[in-house]
């Protein structure tokens, strides 16, 4: 009897042991944490991906600023959409997007419409003429301020302390602006709220 009884508790233990194992598997298996980043989500976990961005979601925008990695957006056309444009507006900081030539930072304190936003600007440089051309993807108001930074590469061919701002409005006029600067790394920032035609020209 005894042998018996030996025999059936040693054979109760490697079922415990074997239930015990199994359960660990699929603990594992099923853990939130090995999640897998092929097209950038997964179903608990969304990731900021490295390629161009077209369109930036809530989602998208609050894994950014969860992580701290800035999203790269498409230059001609990229849209932040309504709902992470709410996201934006919550921030107590600007929130900056990089693109190929240009970063774009918005203020969140100077949105007073929370809508769809194309952050698509292209930027064509013209240094023997003294000219940068910049036109926006963006149509109308934007219900915003974004401020937008050239990067100091693409202008060293001009003499920046020359340069003038302009804009076309409705009627075709050119109108001077005074919102840019220089900065010491010898990128240049200008902010508009409007979609439009820019001009900036070395004055001679």
């Amino acid at each position: 009897m005894k042998r018996s009884k030996i025999i059936a508790a040693a054979l109760a233990g490697c079922l415990i042991v074997t239930a015990m194992a199994a359960t660990a598997s699929a603990a594992g298996y099923s853990n939130p944490k090995q999640t897998s980043q092929g097209a950038g989500y997964s179903s608990s976990v969304v990731y900021v991906p490295k390629s161009e961005v077209k369109v930036v979601t809530a989602k998208l925008m609050q894994a950014s600023l969860d992580s701290g990695k800035i999203i790269t957006i498409k230059s001609d056309d990229a849209k932040v959409n309504k709902s992470a444009m709410s996201v934006i507006k919550k921030q107590k900081e600007p929130v900056v997007f990089q693109s190929k030539g240009y970063t774009v930072s918005i203020d969140p304190k100077s949105i007073t419409t929370a809508k769809e936003v194309n952050l698509g600007i292209k930027i064509d440089m013209f240094p023997k003429a003294g000219i940068i051309t910049v036109q926006t993807a963006q149509e109308g108001e934007f219900g915003l301020e974004m401020s937008v930074t050239i990067s100091a590469d693409s202008l060293k061919e001009y003499d920046l302390k020359k340069l003038k701002f302009f804009y076309e409005d409705k009627d075709g006029k050119r109108r001077e602006l005074k919102d840019f600067s220089v900065n010491k790394d010898g990128s240049l920032t200008f902010t508009i709220a409007r979609a439009s035609s820019y001009v900036f020209e070395q004055s001679k």
